[in-house]
């Protein structure tokens, strides 16, 4: 099995898994209605996504994992004799950081958060939610994490286990379903979980400003950006973006042209 078809693997089997325990153990039950006009736009979005990466992105993740761990311009080679596994962890590390910080200005940059607000203009919140994204933004990221790969030059096969555990991660950190407090406070010291993820997408300014990590909690602590709540706050959390008091429209047409329209989305005070 090549490095494109455990990616593969790896988000059909969390997407169905969330699924599952989505419909078995919901923190809180969708609206009536409100589950399919809402899947119908995310599953699109993401489909649109890989259609428009295909076409205009002509190499892939590892393809430019594997030419940057053999150039001697990268970071890591050029470094010489680094043991595999100081490598591997300054690549997972490094990896996520990057990620870090690329949330991070799609919250800053005004112009990058009118495409990043498609994201948080869902109306609800489950594994769909972290497929809405729009194709901007997508391409955007992709080509940003292309740059961190071909500037790092790790091992292979550590770029591959960060690519499963970021898919991984951050469709269940997205998922709605009730993990348990006492759980949930030992696994959020090091990993995004649901519940800490969820204050994130909340209509509260504040909230949205918090927890911006993908796979570890430690950025959003030393970088002063974590926030956390107990359990039983979330299910009442309201969820979306403050100007669509009523949920954001959701055809996909009106999701994908939302970032052009001047009152589409709020910005931030500072971007204004």
């Amino acid at each position: 099995m090549d490095a494109t078809q455990l990616v593969a693997l790896g988000y059909f089997s969390t997407i169905a898994f969330a699924a599952t325990v989505e419909a078995t153990l919901p923190l809180r039950r969708p609206a009536p209605g409100a589950l399919r006009h809402r899947w119908r736009a995310n599953i699109a979005l993401a489909l649109i996504d890989t259609a428009v990466i295909r076409l205009l992105v002509p190499i892939g993740i590892m393809e430019v994992a594997a030419f940057a761990a053999d150039s001697r311009f990268a970071l890591l080679p050029a470094l010489g004799l680094v043991p595999w596994w100081l490598a591997a962890v300054l690549t997972f590390l490094a990896l996520d950081f990057g990620k870090y910080l690329q949330h991070l200005a799609l919250h800053r940059l005004g112009w990058a958060w009118r495409f990043h607000a498609v994201h948080h203009s869902d109306r609800d919140y489950d594994f769909t939610t972290g497929l809405r994204f729009h194709p901007v933004e997508a391409l955007l990221t992709v080509s940003l994490d292309l740059a961190v790969i071909a500037a790092l030059g790790g091992p292979l096969e550590v770029v591959l286990g960060y690519e499963i555990a970021r898919i991984t991660l951050s469709l269940l950190a997205h998922a709605n379903f009730a993990m348990p407090d006492s759980v949930d406070r030992v696994l959020r010291l090091v990993l995004v979980t649901p519940n800490a993820h969820r204050l994130h997408h909340a209509v509260e300014f504040q909230a949205r400003d918090c927890n911006f990590g993908t796979v570890f909690t430690w950025w959003d602590r030393i970088g002063g950006s974590w926030e956390s709540l107990p359990v039983r706050s979330l299910p009442d959390l309201a969820i979306g973006l403050p100007n669509h008091p009523n949920g954001a429209p959701e055809g996909l047409m009106a999701v994908l042209l939302a970032p052009f329209r001047r009152a589409a989305v709020e910005r931030r005070p500072e971007a204004a």
